[in-house]
């Protein structure tokens, strides 16, 4: 990725200016997981600005198209920015509600949780339980998440919940969204409920990994060892390619080593000990056996 920049760099300090232009064209359209994106669409900004070279002009719906494409590989503030240089009234009908839907995906990736919420809120006022505005909410709940704002969150499930249709992935984020908000102010009954709210939809593996290794967690910290093991189990038999193999193991060994059944924590702690190096170290984080306070399960 550096030579590609390199070369379009060189271009532009020997004069050459068309030519370092396509070639920062080529990272800024076609290279979108380089790391070099970002500078590339700033170069081309200068040659513009300067009037030594046009770059690529697209119209509304490619753009985007394109911003769309600028989120999915993780460059969300040039997402928005490609966003916010599309012509009020240029897109209409589905293309400008996919607009707005992205611009609150965008501002909640970059953690602008209160201008997300907004444009969310301002999206369903305008469009009412569209689809698109639907999983607007969706954003919105997940952004008063890192706010935090319980009720707020209650609220857009309840309009989620309400106008989901027979959408069961979006039913079963919805109820993922709640469990999470109860269980981080420590409310492990109504996570559970929630949790086991996503039993028999068919929503997201991730989605529903997360809920099933949550309910566990509630269960743990509610006392219930002996349901809380068996959902760990669940949890490790059904989900470990998403990463919750090995501390639902960990999890499911010491459910067993407190309820005074040592033979089944043996079992489950001898596979992990026998597992490949790096396994420790879950793709659920660096410090799973130590999450919320170093006493209990998380996420």
């Amino acid at each position: 990725e550096e030579v590609y920049f390199k070369l379009a760099e060189t271009a532009e300090e020997a004069g050459r200016s068309i030519e370092a232009a396509r070639a920062y064209e080529a990272i800024a359209y076609e290279r979108l997981g380089s790391p070099y994106l970002r500078p590339a669409r700033l170069a081309l900004a200068r040659l513009d600005a300067s009037g030594r070279a046009r770059s690529r002009f697209l119209a509304p719906a490619e753009s985007l198209q394109y911003a769309g494409r600028l989120l999915r590989n993780g460059h969300a503030p040039d997402a928005l920015e490609v966003l916010s240089g599309i012509q009020a009234g240029a897109l209409t009908g589905q293309a400008a509600l996919d607009a707005a839907y992205l611009r609150v995906s965008c501002l909640s990736a970059l953690r602008e949780n209160a201008g997300a919420v907004a444009e969310a809120d301002a999206l369903w006022e305008a469009a009412g339980p569209h689809p698109t505005a639907v999983q607007a909410q969706l954003r919105a709940g997940w952004a008063l998440l890192r706010i935090p704002d319980r009720q707020g969150i209650a609220r857009r499930v309840d309009r989620v919940l309400q106008h989901a249709g027979t959408d069961e992935a979006t039913r079963a984020e919805a109820y993922l969204l709640l469990g999470t908000a109860a269980y981080a102010e420590g409310q492990w009954d109504d996570a559970s409920l929630a949790f086991r709210s996503q039993e028999g939809l068919k929503g997201d593996g991730g989605t529903q990994a997360s809920g099933l290794y949550k309910r566990a967690c509630s269960e743990f910290m509610r006392g219930n060892y002996s349901g809380a093991r068996s959902l760990f189990h669940r949890t490790a038999q059904r989900y470990h390619q998403e990463g919750y193999r090995q501390p639902a193991l960990y999890w499911a060994a010491r459910c067993s080593l407190l309820t005074g059944d040592l033979e089944a924590g043996f079992r489950d702690l001898r596979v992990l000990a026998s597992a490949p190096p790096g396994c420790w170290r879950s793709t659920r984080g660096s410090s799973w056996t130590s999450c919320f306070g170093g006493s209990s399960p998380g996420t």
